[in-house]
């Protein structure tokens, strides 16, 4: 879990130097001069970092979508280890997306009908299948949208990003 921690936060550590801002960087750096230096900046316990809202701010882009009002807060009053172990161990009690096997004609059945009735039998498989899957496709950004479980949802669209396949 520490490994994990360093490898989130190194780009924080080494500062990213470009310049670009991320969208709650803003909202970070104001938060971050308001509090006090004790509080805002806390030594990470073996980690070779300082635990400010800058590293918090970075961990949440990293692993998850980014931070929500209040998270860097709330993450630099936890401190590392405690923000790690929740992204690891967060499980949303999300109901999953409805289901609805769709059944296609056998080819015996499709052998029987004209070509018109066999166009016809297709396209309503293929237009149940398409609806389907634009509705799973809803559920899973409301989903992400949510931040039910950010990690998760990070690492689905990553892998997903990665090795894909095809809706057709």
């Amino acid at each position: 879990m520490l490994f994990l921690a360093s490898f989130l936060l190194l780009p924080a550590v080494l500062g990213s130097g470009d310049g670009a801002k991320t969208l709650t960087s803003a909202k970070t750096e104001a938060s971050a001069k308001a509090e006090t230096p004790a509080k805002a900046q806390t030594p990470a316990k073996n980690l070779g970092f300082t635990w400010d809202a800058r590293a918090a701010e970075h961990l949440l882009n990293r692993a998850a979508f980014g931070a929500r009002p209040g998270e860097i807060d709330a993450a630099l009053a936890d401190g590392p280890e405690a923000v790690v172990d929740r992204l690891l161990t967060q499980r949303s009690d999300t109901e999953a997306p409805f289901f609805e096997p769709i059944v296609e004609p056998y080819p015996r059945e499709l052998k029987e009908l004209t070509p018109d009735e066999q166009k016809k039998a297709k396209r309503e498989v293929a237009e149940k299948d398409r609806r389907q899957l634009l509705q799973y496709m809803g559920w899973w950004i409301d989903s992400m949208a949510r931040g039910d479980d950010p990690l998760l949802d990070r690492m689905t669209l990553f892998w997903h990003g990665l090795l894909t396949s095809s809706i057709d």
